[in-house]
């Protein structure tokens, strides 16, 4: 069951107290009916009982309910029992409300306006709404409206924008709950309608109260640079001076109801619209420059007296300079002729153009006007920097300093609790350690130090970067390589180890990471030096006989020092020489090392220097095997190192061809020189010889060929002491010849012999004798 609610009064004569007459006809009959089938139980069936509380306040339960039921705001409930079985029953709640009606605390009220205009034409702007507090306490949560008529069909459709009728005018008022409840009078059906009447007067503040008053007030723009506006915030001090001035320009302001509201622009100020909230501070609505309006009313119980309305303030906003964005290049610690320290964290950097940057527009490239500003410069500390320190050079350690741009007022004459109006903005120095470079230690390898001679060195690069960053850690190094058109190739963060090449040159760079420009360079030169080149055969053959022979070294490449050793049973035993060649008196292994005084550089070569001598030849080396008695003669030469010596030797017979054999065989009898030479070129060493034989004819013709006989192999050197006598065939001594003589001329007594066989007998000096024949031929 579902009641309407009332309004207080609709169906009584009091509309105040809470109660009004509900028609509860059809209740009982709604309780029994199914809605979905509008079919209705019987009353035979079932009983219904219902609990209220009456007029009286007293709680009744009956059968059916009063009607009219005159009832204030209750919940009655229904209760349904099966008449069968009692014990099935069902209870319903029926809520009865009657809503309050607005409560009226006055139904007239009078309202004196101030006139908007100097001719006081009595015709102004009114916000009817701001009465509203007037009629009801409870006006927040109503709604009011407003009409031109008794009857209330003229309604004021918009009652906050309001121009009355000519110096004076009746508006006629409805108040509505929040729950639609109506008032129009301040009693039920009462004669005491709800009305404003409205005169229009005079404003009292001074026109000239701006300037009587010193109301004017300016601040800087609250945002900055291209966001800037027009719009800031005052203080809500500025507020209140304004007021208290005002208060201050009048007595009757003075009084305990005046109402005082400042507005933003003429009509709120006419209409009490929108008033400046004077606890807090305050925005302006219109940039740049913002009118204050004023609205002084004496609100009484029912007189609504508006005693003063007018411009009383202007508020300016300056505009504050742009501080553009300022940057400079950060640089390298020392990176300039005028930093004479580059490990001090200190650098001149150019500022020149700062101010530039600072006060143009990048994107148009517009400049300020630099005679209207001020500039300032303020360490990261806050200290300040004279401009005179600042450019057209600023040294400074990496810090981020402030650029503060001020700006000479618009208002010069109005006080601007702020000061100077400004922009700031950061410049950031950003001071970089520079690289330092240590000393490498690279020292010059010789070709042949491992122990190859192929224009390779080995070098050992462990200690190179450790060198090189000389106990920097926050540096970055590279080894690059330059070839002859200036391209770098990149070898890394280190070399090999160890570092395989030929003379070259790399280029260390070492760089700081936060700054690549920050860089220093060294650039190591890997020499390899070559060593001494000459040439040294590697033998040689000392003759001993000669008393001393030279070593030999040739052709070297460049002038050199020398040192020469000689091999003592497995030691190095040093020579006293120190020049190119070596005289030297004996064989053995010699070493000459020569060492390029430049580089010290060495090669090392090694000869092994043999002995030999002239052959020492004398008799007892030669064996002499004649009158063999076979017609072969031979000589044999002993050559064993006791006998010829230590040489190697080779032989020849009368100066013919030399042979290795030490034997000559098929040796004619005669006077025989034999050479002895050494193949190592000590020397010929030579002997005559004495092969004892004879000729077996002679024809002494006088033709000079074998004119006599002589036994051959003996001379005044050979077997001189020798007897040698001739026979006849009967034995008859013809002759003893010398052993130094021509030989027998075959005569007798100085006759000549017949052709004919002859005898001969031999006692020879070495005590050997022989005995022959031979034949005389004529």
């Amino acid at each position: 069951v579902i009641i309407e609610p009332h309004c207080d009064g609709d169906d009584s004569y009091n509309d105040t107290d809470g109660f009004d007459l509900f028609d509860t006809s059809t209740i009982t009959q709604t309780l029994l009916t199914n809605p979905q089938t509008n079919q209705t139980q019987s009353l035979d069936d079932f009983s219904i009982s219902y609990q209220y509380v009456d007029d009286n306040e007293v709680t009744q339960n009956s059968a059916e309910l009063p009607n009219p039921f005159n009832s204030n705001t209750q919940t009655v409930i229904a209760t349904v029992t099966n008449n069968i079985n009692n014990s099935c029953v069902i209870s319903k709640d029926i809520d009865f409300v009657v809503n309050p009606l607005p409560v009226i605390k006055q139904n007239l009220i009078v309202v004196e306006q101030c006139d908007d205009d100097e001719s006081n034409d009595g015709i102004t702007l009114h916000n009817l709404s701001e009465y509203e507090e007037l009629f009801s306490d409870n006006y927040q949560n109503e709604t009011f409206e407003y009409y031109n008529d008794e009857a209330l069909s003229i309604k004021i459709d918009d009652p906050t924008n309001y121009y009355n009728v000519a110096l004076e005018d009746l508006i006629w008022v409805k108040i509505i709950s929040e729950n639609g409840c109506e008032r129009i009078s301040k009693t039920q059906n009462g004669d005491d309608r709800l009305q404003i009447d409205i005169t229009v007067g005079a404003s009292q503040i001074s026109q000239t109260f701006i300037d009587d008053n010193n109301t004017l007030y300016s601040i800087c723009d609250d945002d900055f640079g291209s966001a800037q506006d027009g719009v800031s915030v005052f203080s809500r001090s500025v507020l209140q001076d304004i007021v208290e001035k005002l208060r201050g320009s009048r007595e009757i302001f003075q009084d305990q109801n005046i109402r005082i509201s400042l507005h933003t622009n003429p009509d709120d100020g006419l209409t009490g619209e929108n008033p400046i909230n004077l606890d807090s501070d305050f925005t302006n609505s219109n940039p740049y420059n913002q009118e204050i309006w004023a609205r002084v009313v004496n609100v009484d119980i029912t007189t609504f007296t508006c005693l003063g309305y007018e411009k009383v303030a202007e508020l300016f906003v300056e505009p504050r300079p742009i501080a553009y964005p300022a940057s400079i290049d950060r640089q390298c610690d020392g990176d300039s002729v005028l930093d004479l320290n580059s490990q001090d964290g200190f650098f001149p950097f150019d500022t020149s153009e700062i101010i530039n940057q600072l006060l143009t527009d990048p994107s148009t490239g517009i400049k300020q006007d630099e005679s209207t500003l001020i500039i300032s410069y303020f360490n990261e500390d806050g200290t300040e920097i004279p401009s005179s320190n600042f450019s057209p050079v600023f040294l400074t350690e990496s810090q981020t300093i402030t650029l503060r741009v001020e700006i000479n007022p618009i208002y010069p004459n109005i006080n601007n609790p702020q000061g100077l109006c400004y922009d700031e903005t950061t410049l950031e120095f950003i001071v970089d350690d520079s690289p330092e470079v240590g000393v490498p230690n690279v020292p010059e390898q010789c070709d042949s130090e491992d122990g190859v001679l192929d224009g390779q060195g080995v070098f050992d690069t462990g200690n190179l970067n450790t060198d090189l960053l000389a106990g920097q850690t926050n540096m970055e190094l590279n080894y690059f390589l330059i070839d002859g058109a200036g391209n770098e190739t990149d070898l890394g963060t280190s070399l090999p180890n160890p570092f395989n090449t030929s003379t070259v040159t790399i280029l260390a760079r070492i760089l700081n990471p936060d700054n690549p420009t920050c860089i220093v360079e060294e650039y190591i030169t890997f020499q390899v030096n070559e060593n001494p080149v000459f040439e040294l055969p590697e033998e040689q053959v000392y003759c001993t006989n000669l008393g001393s022979d030279t070593i030999y070294v040739t052709t070297p490449s460049a002038t050199y020092d020398y040192s020469w050793t000689r091999d003592n049973n497995g030691v190095d035993e040093p020579m006293n020489q120190f020049s190119q060649n070596l005289v030297i008196s004996q064989g053995g292994v010699y070493t000459v090392t020569a060492t390029n005084p430049t580089t010290g550089c060495t090669t090392s070569k090694t000869i092994s220097v043999s002995e030999s001598e002239l052959a020492l030849l004398d008799y007892d080396d030669i064996t002499v095997y004649d009158l063999t008695g076979d017609g072969t003669n031979r000589i044999e030469i002993q050559t064993g190192v006791d006998d010829l010596g230590i040489g190697d030797y080779e032989f020849a017979f009368n100066d013919g061809s030399y042979q290795d054999s030490p034997v000559f065989e098929d040796v004619e009898p005669g006077i025989h020189k034999i050479s002895v030479k050494d193949k190592n070129g000590c020397g010929i060493a030579e002997i005559m010889v004495s092969v004892i034989g004879y000729k077996y004819f002679f024809t002494p013709n006088s033709d000079g060929i074998n004119d006599t006989w002589q036994v051959l192999g003996i001379s005044e050197q050979f077997q001189a002491e020798s007897l040698i006598y001739i026979f006849d065939r009967h034995g008859r001594l013809l002759t003893q010849i010398a052993t130094d003589g021509e030989g027998w001329d075959g005569t007798y007594n100085g006759s000549a012999l017949p052709a004919d066989d002859y005898w001969f007998r031999v006692n020879l000096e070495d005590g050997r004798s022989f005995t022959g024949n031979f034949s005389l031929i004529r």
